[in-house]
């Protein structure tokens, strides 16, 4: 991603975002507990109730 600029790195990452909805970047230097807290935070998220979760949505937001 440090050549997102550069044609023959923006088409594959589009190209995956489009066709397959995701992509992964790897050796980004993210230490792997800052990715396994934020993969549970996801879960503790997704695991609340609908009307908790719904006060978190962009249309309920006090700021862009």
């Amino acid at each position: 991603m440090s050549k997102w600029d550069d044609q023959k790195v923006a088409e594959p990452v589009c190209e995956a975002a489009i066709i397959q909805g995701f992509f992964q970047i790897i050796n980004d230097g993210v230490p792997l507990e800052v990715l396994e807290n934020l993969k549970n935070a996801a879960h503790r998220f997704f695991e609340l109730p609908a009307e908790v979760k719904r006060r978190y949505l962009k249309e309920n937001s006090s700021s862009n």
